[in-house]
């Protein structure tokens, strides 16, 4: 069995609960940025990592930004760009299809 290698993340600490205010949807993009940035630049390396570190940023998006007030709606398309940057074009496809399928009543499988 080979050893789990792991990875020391920066942006985890940047992504409390409740971290940003009302109005920190400049700051907010920013360190969403940053965080692609890391995962992207990890997956040149580990493609391994860079995912548990996508499956860790998307799961910490929510209770972080869930008081953010972007009404021009730079946070919005910031949080919607993020998964186009950090998974393949193969598995967007499959997502994709897959949730086609279960809004049609298919079932997905």
């Amino acid at each position: 069995m080979a050893a789990q290698k792991s990875y020391n993340w920066t942006f985890p600490a940047r992504f409390r609960a409740d971290v940003y205010s009302w109005k920190s949807s400049r700051l907010a993009c920013q360190r969403l940025r940053e965080a692609v940035f890391e995962i992207k630049k990890v997956a040149k390396k580990e493609p391994d990592l860079a995912a548990e570190g996508a499956v860790r940023l998307i799961e910490r998006l929510w209770p972080a930004l869930e008081h953010v007030d972007s009404s021009s709606g730079a946070l919005g398309s910031a949080v919607n760009k993020a998964p186009d940057q950090l998974l393949p074009p193969s598995v967007r496809i499959d997502v994709v299809s897959i949730l086609h399928s279960k809004s049609q009543g298919g079932g997905g499988q």
